[in-house]
């Protein structure tokens, strides 16, 4: 049997059904008999890559494997199952005995290790984000004390001036998430990873939303305090 990507680089637009191949280790030819879909064999982010699944009998070097299923927890069955191994032949050399969840555990280790790196190294960056963002916009808004004093003593409503504030905070930030999805969308985060899609919908409209409220709240606040500011006060102290 044959992996499609088996298939596609040797027959390719054909069906492999019927061919016959000849391998370094087989005596004589072989026929293909079925076609499986292409899998990861060693890593997560590994290309596609041919691969020939045989019957034992036909390998030199057979390596063998043993799987159980059990219907209750495999934990405790793992030492068991060595035990009766050992029991029937000893003069079977100890081999390791393992949960299917356990294996698959420390084959995934590597990619597991660079997921939690990226995880902190992640939340590191963003919170850096939202501390600069807030005291940016913050220290922008502080600068404008005595422009906010004279629109109120001009009339200004409280509300309006909010809203002035906010609409030229949030250009600030829609130009700031504009570069980050530009950034994104260069695919940095897919190259490490191998299945992480950078451009994921649910993640980008959750980080925009959070630098959002972000920059609302640095707006606001010191605009509040502004707007509560007496205007002769302010005029006098400018």
């Amino acid at each position: 049997m044959v992996n499609q990507a088996f298939a596609q680089r040797f027959w390719p637009n054909q069906d492999p059904i019927g061919k016959s191949i000849k391998l370094e280790s087989a005596r004589s030819l072989q026929q293909v008999i079925g076609l499986t879909t292409t899998a990861r064999y060693w890593s997560l982010d590994e290309p596609a890559r041919p691969f020939i699944y045989q019957i034992s009998g036909q390998l030199d070097e057979p390596l063998l494997c043993l799987l159980i299923r059990s219907q209750g927890p495999p934990g405790g069955l793992a030492a068991r199952v060595g035990q009766e191994i050992e029991r029937l032949n000893e003069a079977q050399p100890a081999m390791t005995v393992q949960t299917a969840k356990g294996r698959l555990r420390a084959w995934l280790e590597p990619q597991r290790a660079a997921a939690v790196l990226l995880r902190i190294l992640g939340l590191m960056a963003l919170g850096l984000a939202i501390t600069g963002l807030y005291a940016l916009l913050a220290q922008l808004v502080a600068q404008r004390t005595h422009e906010i004093a004279v629109r109120v003593a001009l009339g200004a409503t409280r509300l309006a001036v909010a809203g002035l504030l906010l609409r030229q905070s949030a250009l600030l930030v829609l130009a700031g998430t504009a570069v980050g999805l530009g950034a994104s969308a260069a695919r940095l985060l897919a190259t490490l990873t191998g299945q992480v899609n950078p451009l994921d919908g649910i993640t980008l409209i959750a980080v925009a939303a959070l630098l959002a409220v972000v920059g609302a709240a640095a707006t606001l606040v010191p605009a509040f305090r502004a707007i509560r500011t007496d205007p002769v006060s302010a005029l006098r102290t400018e």
